[in-house]
């Protein structure tokens, strides 16, 4: 099942997804694929940009776990050839209509799907005694009657009610052996009493793969359909779905007829010619711009035209809910502006997607509650509907205005965040707070590591509001000798009123200091400290692997030529008591060499010690691995850590004062050549710190990628030290 969760199904879009979004260095391709030569792409700049204007607020229940609980009825499996059970969450882009008692009635689907019901948008809640739509989970995919979504309601004018469903036929819930195969297609429902849908009779695909069924392991069909949108100026019903065959797009579909399955046409390029309910193929207008998943489709009536409301990641990498705006002369959806960004929100793929305790955001969809009966338009000063969590569902919505003219607006989530190396928090709506330390972000609620937060370039929109409130204030008088931070940034205090910052992990390392989370952490510096400039090495002599230096405590230091030197310098005989630093902090000037021209080694111990036996190391603090054979690597984060086996428990690895002379200190940890699994994806690393992700079920089988895909080893999180490069090549 490219089951309909933020955990799995919206994830595993990244397989297909990614290669569209991403550029292809060192260790893939993303291949000779031109689907935007016949793409009406974006012609210009959006015409509007929109403003969140209010906090966020909840809607409905919250922490809705994916596999349950839930708070309305599960059921098993309806027929006695599926292994699946049926339930709800919020698993959907939200669209409403008004039935015919007139109660507006809120549609946010899943397997069985139950509505949000009253007297107008801001008054609905959830009724979980009225089951508006369930799945058959019928064996024979050609029958498209096996798992169904009614994403899009829409009432006509004398009453008729249809909902188009996503449908995925889930080959492996039939007793199938391949877990990649999804098989999905738009259908069509129909309500006789305008509350309850059921499909039509006869075919009820509005949209299908090319092919015929088969069990192949990959993705084929439409799918994910926005709402329904009647266009005021040429009185045709659009939507836009993914599309997969075999390649995953994002394409426009139009009808005259809501209540004729095989009148639905996709824009061709150049007509609405496409045939989707034969399988016919579609062009994509966002695959320059980036990976994206459909939210909603509105016109609106501000700005003169339709918006396409999304979820992804662009081409620059961003994570977010962005806002495409036709711009077609004859405004038939056929040629889009570039996107703007509504919302910058991590979503399910992206940067670290499987991050234990990531938050994920899906879904998106504007509505406007003044925008009655099948709320496809919008005014001015709509909602954002969204589903976020991780292991559990909210549903959520926050206010935006259309501003006409304006250039993006990055509006940023509501919840924790980093820039650089300091925690902040969102309030979704115009300010952050800092969090001033580990202790503070844990208290606030955040109990995953530092690098799980979400990280940013900076704060976007948002103003600052100081620092987040329950902090501990600063110690009085001066800070006694020693490491602690301050809203996620390292320093040194000496006792005497000075202190000094340190620039990097790597010189927070370098300088001895214990582990990160382990040193005190103040809301700020007390008054009465001096800042001096960065911290630097102190004066005496140290090792770099092998070889030996001298630092001046002033930020300079020089390397030995020779032993003669080291010696005639006063250095010591044994230089295993020396202390080893794995990186020179870039605070750091290089004199060159302290007596000649060219460094070799030190003079070795009295008496070498053996290398260090294979396995995971930490010295004050900061994490290694050593291979047995001399050498060592450092781990650079508790991520890295955590992905390439290290004990769950740092008091579980083995304790050392220093790192002994027999090690020589290599570059960062990378993953080791081989494919591994990450959250429903597979990838392939190269070993040398550059890793890819497999398009297809197809490319990660001509790899040698098992059939259980979970077999591999399981990456999750992928360490912060590997570049990744996009697609595989094929």
């Amino acid at each position: 099942m490219r089951a309909r969760s933020l955990g799995t199904r919206v994830r595993s879009l990244a397989i297909l997804l990614l290669p569209a979004a991403l550029a292809t260095p060192a260790c893939s391709s993303a291949g000779g694929d031109d689907r935007s030569s016949t793409v009406a792409q974006g012609l210009s700049s959006a015409p509007a940009a929109l403003r969140v204007v209010g906090l966020p607020e909840a809607v409905g229940p919250q922490h809705l776990g994916i596999s349950g609980p839930s708070p309305c009825p599960s059921a098993g499996p309806s027929n006695p050839g599926t292994n699946e059970s049926r339930f709800w969450v919020p698993d959907g882009p939200p669209h409403a209509y008004v039935d015919p008692t007139g109660a507006t009635r809120l549609i946010v689907p899943h397997l069985r799907t139950f509505p949000f019901v009253g007297n107008g948008l801001d008054s609905v809640a959830l009724d979980c005694a009225d089951l508006v739509s369930d799945s058959g989970q019928n064996g024979d995919p050609t029958a498209f009657d096996d798992d169904s979504w009614p994403q899009a309601p829409y009432r006509l004018a004398d009453g008729r009610t249809f909902a188009i469903n996503h449908h995925e036929y889930h080959a492996p819930a039939h007793g199938m052996p391949s877990v990649g195969t999804w098989y999905a297609a738009l259908t069509l429902s129909a309500a006789p009493d305008g509350i309850h849908f059921a499909r039509v009779p006869g075919d009820p695909a509005i949209a299908r793969p090319a092919a015929p069924f088969a069990d192949d392991g990959s993705a084929h069909g439409y799918s994910d359909p926005t709402n329904i949108m009647h266009n005021p100026v040429d009185g045709y019903f659009y939507l836009v779905s993914l599309r997969d065959d075999p390649h995953t797009r994002n394409c426009v579909l139009r009808t005259a007829d809501l209540s004729a399955v095989t009148s639905w046409r996709t824009w061709n390029g150049s007509s609405y010619g496409g045939t989707p309910g034969n399988g016919g193929d579609c062009v994509d207008f966002t695959t320059p711009f980036g990976a994206f998943s459909p939210g909603s489709l509105t016109w609106s009536d501000d700005v003169g035209t339709a918006v396409y409301v999304a979820f992804g990641v662009d081409t620059p990498g961003r994570q977010g809910i962005f806002a495409f705006f036709d711009l077609s002369p004859a405004h038939d959806l056929s040629q889009w502006s570039t996107p703007i960004l509504i919302l910058e929100v991590p979503v399910p793929w992206g940067e670290n997607p499987s991050t234990v305790g990531r938050v994920s955001w899906a879904y998106p969809s504007l509505v406007d509650p003044a925008a009655y009966p099948n709320y496809d338009h919008i005014g001015q000063r709509p909602y954002l509907y969204f589903v976020d969590g991780a292991q559990e569902r909210d549903l959520g919505r926050v206010p935006v205005q259309l501003v006409k003219g304006s250039a993006e607006i990055r509006n940023r989530g509501q919840g924790f965040y980093r820039v650089g190396g300091g925690a902040y928090y969102s309030n979704g709506f115009n300010q952050y707070c800092a969090i001033t330390s580990m202790n503070q972000l844990v208290a606030m609620g955040f109990t995953q590591p530092f690098d799980h937060l979400m990280p940013y370039d900076d704060h976007g929109a948002l103003a600052d509001a100081g620092v987040c409130g329950g902090a501990p204030g600063p110690p009085a008088g001066t800070l006694p000798a020693g490491f602690f931070t301050v809203g996620g940034a390292g320093y040194y205090a000496n006792a005497a009123g000075h202190y000094c910052a340190i620039d990097s992990i790597a010189q927070w390392a370098a300088m001895g200091a214990p582990g990160f989370n382990v040193a005190p952490s103040y809301a700020a510096i007390p008054a009465a400290e001096t800042r001096d400039p960065d911290c630097h090495l102190p004066a005496g002599f140290f090792l770099q692997g092998a070889a030996a230096g001298l630092a001046n405590d002033s930020g300079h230091y020089c390397v030995f030529a020779s032993p003669d030197d080291y010696r005639a310098d006063g250095g010591p005989a044994d230089s295993s008591s020396l202390p080893n630093y794995p990186v020179i902090p870039s605070s750091e000037t290089n004199d060159g060499s302290c007596r000649g021209a060219a460094p070799p080694p030190p003079p070795p111990p009295p008496s070498s010690p053996p290398p260090l036996a294979s396995g995971f190391y930490l010295v004050s603090g900061a994490g290694y691995y050593a291979n047995a054979i001399g050498h060592a690597c450092f781990v650079s984060s508790w991520p890295q850590w955590v992905a390439m086996g290290g004990p769950a428990s740092p008091a579980s690895a083995t304790a050392i004062a220093a790192m002994p002379s027999s090690e020589a200190i290599d570059p960062p940890c990378h993953l080791p050549a081989a494919l591994f699994y990450d959250g429903g994806a597979g990838y392939w690393a190269n070993g040398a710190g550059h890793y890819c992700v497999f398009s297809s079920w197809a490319s990660y089988k001509e790899h040698g990628g098992p059939d259980d895909i979970t077999a591999l080893p399981d990456f999750s999180p992928r360490p912060s030290s590997e570049v990744f490069d996009g697609a595989c090549s094929p």
